[in-house]
């Protein structure tokens, strides 16, 4: 498992992450150290099947799937 110490620095590597202080691979890599993330797991491949992952999902949204962002004014 997880121990307490590593526990308590995973919200702080998230953090730092979400304010740009570090990149993805670095916080990938900082929670592999904290056993959060599989030793094995390899944080270019993780990457890059995150963001094929969100390609998709914005090409799945579709003609009239996404959100209204103009307050129901006509277009």
């Amino acid at each position: 498992g997880i121990s307490a110490t590593a526990a308590l620095d995973i919200p702080q590597i998230i953090a730092s992450y979400t304010a740009g202080l570090i990149d993805r691979q670095t916080a990938i890599e900082e929670l592999q150290r904290r056993g959060l993330v599989s030793d094995t797991a390899d944080a270019e491949t993780i990457i890059a099947r995150a963001e094929a992952e969100a390609e998709a999902a914005m090409l799945d949204a579709g003609a009239g799937k996404g959100m209204n962002l103009n307050g129901g004014a006509a277009a």
